[in-house]
């Protein structure tokens, strides 16, 4: 085996939601950001379903609804919030394709098919 097509492998695994917790935790820290104890629990569930890279975002934007309320210390209602303001990949990409019908170039190529010549925004780029 030749040794410049040799990488290294590092295998992951996911996080435990205690894990995930403690991460919640290290960021609120981090971001001088005061949580309730279920609001913390609701953010690593939602880590575990969605990402912890959705979790993460969420923890700002509860404190800035936090704040809007007049509280210090973000509940677990801002955190409802802001899980329904802002969609995770998942949820975003079932919306659309639930109503891909709706938006503007709607068309959707049959899944095992490449479509043939340049597609309409393609052609719209000659312009």
């Amino acid at each position: 085996i030749n040794a410049e097509y040799m990488g290294l492998i590092i295998p992951t695994v996911q996080y435990k939601r205690s894990e995930m917790l403690d991460i919640i935790k290290i960021r609120c820290e981090e971001e001088d950001i005061e949580m309730e104890d279920d609001a913390l629990a609701a953010l690593a569930s939602m880590a575990l379903k969605t990402s912890l890279r959705y979790a993460l975002q969420l923890i700002t934007t509860a404190s800035l609804v936090a704040r809007k309320r007049k509280s210090s210390v973000v509940q677990i209602c801002d955190i409802k919030r802001v899980y329904h303001l802002f969609q995770d990949l998942s949820r975003s990409t079932e919306f659309l394709d639930q109503h891909e019908g709706t938006f503007m170039f709607h068309t959707k190529a049959p899944t095992n098919e490449v479509p043939e010549g340049p597609t309409k925004m393609e052609e719209d780029d000659d312009l």
